[in-house]
Formats: structure tokens, sequence, C-alpha cells
């Protein structure tokens, strides 16, 4: 057998999307606690039963097996900072601003949440270098509230997702910031010498060349289409302005095209870009990428805003 890298293998497991939950009890002293985990999933309806993981180095591994009780909180779609408060160790009062009430066993449950299950310590079981702790359920429920996913490291919102979608369902163009090894693909017009981002007349297939995979293909670049970036107002009747950016990523860099060129984020050719749009649409991509926090650009090629899944509000850009 081979000997797994434990990053890459980890890179692989960040392509099964999951949801965000914070993990809440309250230990011996009575104050709460909690942490954000993503390895929760159900095991049982008869008896109900759930599980989490812990690392068997964690802090909070004698807290939550000796409490023996504990909740779990669905995260919805506008509560990413709590997400953060309770995954950051910095964080001494990760409950400071945050509403809770207590459970039928006295464990917290966050204001907000999609939905809820408070539970009591059924079975754990090592594993590796964590132990999987079951949860009987004890009480449930759940709101209308759209819940928070995470996916190759980042936050990601369907509904947001559906509304950025739905607005360009007219468009004629589409693209995509590619990335692989920490550098984006640009493709170098033979007219001008500029470059631009990729882009087709939909996301389509390989095997359709005017498509944005097809046009991908034709360039020998085989690619996996995430989730919307930015969606920008073609208002100019100019088909520079692409109406929606998607992220992508390839395993490889190998291409057939002189034509495709591949830039690290300090050697973006900035001066030599097709226009202002693609520059502001990089400059934005970067900053995400380097912050790790997920967000969609509606608007114009001058002005828009920037939907955050922090919070319900948009920050003008």
């Amino acid at each position: 057998m081979s000997e797994i890298d434990p990053i890459e293998l980890r890179r692989a497991l960040g392509a099964f999307m999951t949801g965000v939950t914070v993990v809440t009890t309250i230990d011996s002293q009575g104050a709460p606690t909690g942490f954000t985990a993503n390895s929760f999933t159900s095991v049982s309806l008869d008896e109900p039963l759930v599980l989490f993981c812990l690392a068997c180095k964690s802090m909070n591994r004698e807290i939550y097996l000796n409490a023996g009780k504990f909740a779990i909180n669905i995260l919805a779609e506008d509560q990413q900072q709590i997400s953060w408060t309770f995954a950051s160790p910095k964080v001494e009062d990760r409950f400071s601003g945050v509403g809770w009430n207590s459970a039928e066993t006295g464990s917290p449950i966050l204001d907000g949440s999609a939905a809820w299950f408070d539970c009591v310590l059924h079975e754990t079981v090592e594993a590796g270098d964590h132990v999987i702790v079951i949860g009987r359920v004890l009480a449930f429920d759940s709101s209308s509230a759209n819940p928070l996913g995470f996916w190759k490291g980042n936050y990601v919102s369907a509904l947001l997702e559906h509304k950025a979608t739905d607005a360009g369902s007219a468009s004629g163009l589409v693209g995509v910031v590619l990335e692989y090894d920490g550098k984006i693909l640009l493709v170098e017009s033979e007219d001008d010498k500029t470059f631009r981002l990729p882009r087709g007349t939909h996301i389509g297939s390989p095997q359709i060349p005017d498509s944005l995979l097809g046009v991908l293909a034709g360039y020998g670049v085989q690619a996996e289409i995430g989730f919307v970036f930015s969606v920008i107002e073609n208002n100019s009747g100019n088909d520079d302005n692409v109406l929606i950016y998607y992220r992508g990523t390839t395993e490889s860099n190998a291409s057939s095209s002189p034509l495709v060129r591949w830039f690290s984020f300090a050697d973006i050719p900035w001066e030599s870009l097709a226009n202002n749009q693609t520059a502001a649409m990089l400059k934005r991509y970067i900053d995400v990428s380097i912050g790790g926090r997920y967000s969609v650009y509606v608007g114009d090629s001058d002005h828009g805003k920037v939907h955050s899944l922090a919070d319900k509000s948009a920050k003008d850009y």
C-alpha cells in the first residue's frame, strides 16, 4: 500500500459537501461550551441516534465525555460568523453576543439554527486519531432557515447560488476563474495579445464546442466548475461583460494550446488584461482565496455588492 499524504487526503475529503454544526454542552463548572464541527451525521431512526467526531487530542474531549450530554446545532446560512467564533481557539467567551436557551439536558440551543438535536451520550468508539461520539436524541426541532454549507474549504449557500443563477438565466456568456496549485488560467488573445478568463455560451459539456467546458476542452484543459463567484449585469451590449463567472478547479495544468497561460497571484499581468472587469474580479478572487470567505458579487462592470454568507447584508464594492 502506498503512503497516504494527509494533506492531499484532507483536500480530497473536502470534495464532500457537508453542513456546519456547533456542538454544545455544559461543563463541570456549569458554564456553556461549544465548538464548530462538520463531522456530524445521523446513525439510526429506531432508536434515534446521531454522531459527531472529536479529535483525541482535543481539549473538548474530556468535557463532552464527562458531561454525558450534548446538543447539535445545525447552523443557518446567515450564521457563518458563529461558525468562525466557535472554531477559533483565540475566542475566550464564544457565547458572548450569541443568543441561546437551554434544552432538556441543559445543553445550549443556539437561536436561529436551522435545526437542533438534544442528546445524551449513547456510546463512544475510538477510531484512529478521533473518537466517535454517538448520542441518543431526546428532543429536536427544525426551522425554515436554509442551512450553511461547507465545500472545499469554503462556506457555501444554496439559496444565494440559486438566486445568482436565476438572475443570469438569460445570459449569453459564462466564464470561470480556474485555479490550480495557486495559479490562475488566463487565455491570450491572438489579435491584441491581451489576457482574459475562459468563457463560453453556457457551462455545457466538453462535447459542445461553444460551451464553457467545450472551450476548455478545446484548450486541452479538463476542469470542474464549482459555485457562482460573480454575476455581472450585461448592460453595455459588449460580450466582454460575461454575465456569470464561476469558480473552478482542475487536477492538472496540462493544456494543448499555446494561448493558455498559468499565472501565480503575484505574477498576474495586470496591465495586459483585456478589461477592468477582469482585473477587478481577479483582485477580489485573490482576496477571497487568502481570507477564505466565500461571497458572490452582483452588479455591473463598475459597481455592485458583495453578498457575504456571514450575514444577510451586502457590502458595496
